[in-house]
This record gives structure tokens, C-alpha cells and sequence, in this order.
């Protein structure tokens, strides 16, 4: 990799995808702190404020669906419930009541899921069966 491509990867802001505007080209002393100020601000309001979907992975055995979800460190598994019906996994974070509804690839039955938590991921193993359409606390 030549020096200009590393120059370019460097000067780049990983926020947003655009050029980095304190550079070698533009030493900190050519700006006021405001506008630096100004700058970070914006950058952080473009960070993550907690309200975005918890990553899931959903699939299938010949008698289960399984539905791993990714519990960040930032989130007490204690402030999650989550709710199964015959075609959905609903999770509910506290205190804010937001919630976030997972398809699930066939029906259930939501009377025997069975969950665990272990390292960071909820999984919820439910196994396949046609039946009522509704939901059903998962304990944890």
C-alpha cells in the first residue's frame, strides 16, 4: 500500500465517511475551539444512543428454531423481556418500553420454549409446531 492511500485512510473520519477535517494539511492551532467543539458534538450525536436493534441471528433444525439475540455489555439482561407467539420473538428493553419484533421462520409452539444466557447472548430454542397465535413470556 503506497503512502498516499494510507495518507487518504488516515485523514478519513470513520463517522462519517469524510475527510477528517483536522489534518497535517490543517494544524489544530488554523481552527477556533468552537468549531472544534462544534465538530465532536456532531460526532457524537451521530453515535449509538442506545435505541438501536439488538443483533439476532434466527435459524432452524429439523425440530427447533433458534433465536440467538446479542446482549451489549451496556444492557442488563434484567432490564430485557422477551415474549414469544407462533410466528414472532418480541423483546421489550426497560425502562423505555422500546421494543423490537423478530419473524421467526415457521410456526411454534410458544408453551415450550425454553431460553438461556450465557456470555453475552439470550438463546431461545422453540420447537416447531402449528399452534394459537399468541404470545408467551420467555424466562430468563
Amino acid at each position: 500500500m503506497d503512502q498516499s492511500t494510507i495518507k487518504k485512510w488516515a485523514n478519513q473520519d470513520i463517522f462519517s465517511n469524510k475527510k477528517f477535517p483536522f489534518t497535517n494539511d490543517n494544524p489544530l492551532e488554523n481552527y477556533d475551539l468552537s468549531s472544534i467543539h462544534s465538530y465532536v458534538q456532531n460526532v457524537l450525536s451521530q453515535v449509538s444512543t442506545g435505541d438501536e436493534m439488538l443483533r439476532s441471528e434466527i435459524f432452524e433444525t429439523h425440530q427447533w428454531v433458534i433465536a440467538k439475540i446479542k446482549i451489549p455489555n451496556k444492557l442488563h439482561p434484567k432490564n430485557l423481556r422477551v415474549w414469544v407467539n407462533a410466528t414472532h420473538v418480541k423483546i421489550e428493553k426497560a425502562p423505555e418500553g422500546k421494543e423490537q419484533i423478530l419473524n421467526l421462520p415457521c410456526r411454534v409452539d410458544p408453551h415450550a420454549k425454553k431460553a438461556i444466557y450465557k456470555k453475552g447472548i439470550l438463546e431461545i430454542r422453540i420447537p416447531k409446531v402449528k399452534y394459537k397465535d399468541r404470545y408467551h413470556e420467555v424466562f430468563f
